[in-house]
């Protein structure tokens, strides 16, 4: 009997530290990625404008101002978007989402990655009636790491580098800031113009 109960009270016991033991073990947690994106409502970006010679870039500071500011949330294919006010010459609106280390469109398209800067992020192909290339877009990260220097400060930066081919072919930059989100931004233009529009961050406000 005293045997059994010897038996009994280490069985007890056992039970009872296994028990400790895995209400105290640490739940397995999601990795938290760095936020490049800082899509909350509220938050605003505001820039100036530059035009830059494309063939020496040179540059000229010019009078115009961007307000770029995230209005609200909606479920889009039960997913969560912000809807962003950032008017980029093909659009006012973009409706943008963290997924992991990836920033995603509505469509579903990735405009940025802060870890992959291997694989083409999006890439698009149009063709004309005679299943010719027409337009051929790509958006691929570039830089990592890289300083930028704008009016709101230095900051460091990756870059999403998008190429748009219509006959000749055209480069866009956008550059990321950790906590703070886009500081340079290339607008679109034309294919046959000799310059193009860059924002530059002036100031901003994030929570």
């Amino acid at each position: 009997m005293k045997i059994k109960s010897i038996f009994l009270s280490m069985m007890g016991l056992t039970a009872i530290l296994c028990a400790c033991s895995k209400e105290n073990a640490p739940s397995p947690q999601s990795p938290v990625e760095p936020n490049y994106s800082q899509l909350k409502v509220g938050n605003y970006w505001i820039y100036q404008q530059y035009e830059i010679q494309d063939s020496d870039n040179s540059e000229v500071l010019l009078t115009t101002y961007d307000s770029c500011y995230v209005v609200k949330d909606t479920l889009i294919r039960s997913n969560r978007y912000f809807k962003v006010y950032r008017p980029d010459g093909f659009s006012d609106y973009v409706y943008l989402r963290d997924s992991l280390d990836y920033i995603v469109n509505e469509k579903g398209y990735r405009n940025f990655s802060s870890k992959d800067f291997t694989n083409n992020l999006f890439t698009n192909v149009s063709y004309d009636s005679n299943n010719d290339t027409m337009i051929y877009i790509w958006v691929k990260m570039v830089d990592r790491d890289f300083t930028t220097v704008v009016p709101a400060g230095s900051f460091t930066t990756l870059c999403a580098k998008r190429g748009i081919k219509i006959g000749k072919e055209k480069y866009m930059t956008t550059r990321y800031a950790k906590n703070v989100g886009i500081v340079t931004e290339t607008l679109l233009t034309y294919a046959s113009a000799e310059t193009h529009t860059e924002r530059r961050l002036l100031r901003y406000h994030v929570q």
